[in-house]
């Protein structure tokens, strides 16, 4: 069943990729924002995983190094520690002249649709989808803004991945097939901001119900804390759209 979630999933992307390719419109700027913040804070960050067009161009040159390269370049976990608080940055501060000319996502919609972009942006995007080669989603894992707000208002998600302890024969392969490099054998529910929402992880679980879909605890002082600190955050997001 899982297999067929994911599935669709991939159909999902490419439907959103030919969106943007084409210029497409679905929904008014503000409207669609308001829709994908408001289900993100219910089940977590599904956009980056599902929606996000660059997301899925980083995610296919990622394929394309395990086809015909076929090995898989991890980042120690202690440099990931030190990179992952990078994306935050232009999200608090609002430097925008960072954002713009940093902002790989962005850039590559404004190159699809014709407009003009600056050399170094070029630069920065030829950079980024080079990394996409040996590294999997190297911008949405460091650098993405939007990436990051959706991280913020994942802590305040219903729905999560659940692992039973229990099942879990502690394989790793959750971990392996986490293009986030989430250490999903670690936790009893993935609640990290990082969670896309792929379902790799339980697509390639070996043990049947290890790894499911539930409804988060909300017992402990953190679990508290982070949910209603992405609940404030979300309030503050949806106001500021409102305007």
């Amino acid at each position: 069943m899982i297999k067929k979630v994911v599935n669709f999933r991939i159909l999902i992307q490419i439907i959103f990729l030919g969106f943007m390719i084409f210029s497409v419109t679905i929904l008014e700027r503000s409207m669609s924002r308001l829709i994908v913040l408001s289900v993100t804070f219910l089940i977590g960050s599904y956009h980056c995983g599902w929606i996000c067009p660059f997301g899925t161009i980083q995610e296919y040159m990622s394929k394309i190094r395990k086809k015909f390269i076929r090995k898989t370049y991890s980042v120690p976990e202690k440099i990931d520690k030190i990179l992952s608080p990078i994306r935050y940055i232009p999200l608090f501060i609002s430097v925008v002249l960072i954002t713009d000319v940093l902002n790989a996502r962005k850039i590559m919609f404004s190159l699809l649709r014709g407009k003009q972009i600056a050399i170094i942006s070029l630069v920065v995007l030829i950079i980024f989808l080079i990394f996409s080669l040996f590294i999997d989603r190297p911008f949405c894992r460091w650098f993405c803004v939007d990436g990051a707000r959706y991280g913020l208002l994942s802590f305040g998600r219903i729905l999560t991945i659940k692992r039973d302890n229990e099942k879990c024969v502690n394989c790793q392969k959750c971990d392996k097939s986490c293009p986030m490099e989430i250490k999903v054998s670690r936790h009893n529910e993935i609640l990290n901001p990082k969670c896309i929402n792929c379902l790799s992880c339980i697509a390639e679980c070996p043990e049947r119900k290890t790894l499911s879909i539930g409804i988060r605890s909300f017992s402990g002082k953190y679990n508290l804390i982070s949910f209603f600190g992405a609940l404030v955050f979300g309030i503050w997001v949806l106001t500021r759209l409102l305007k």
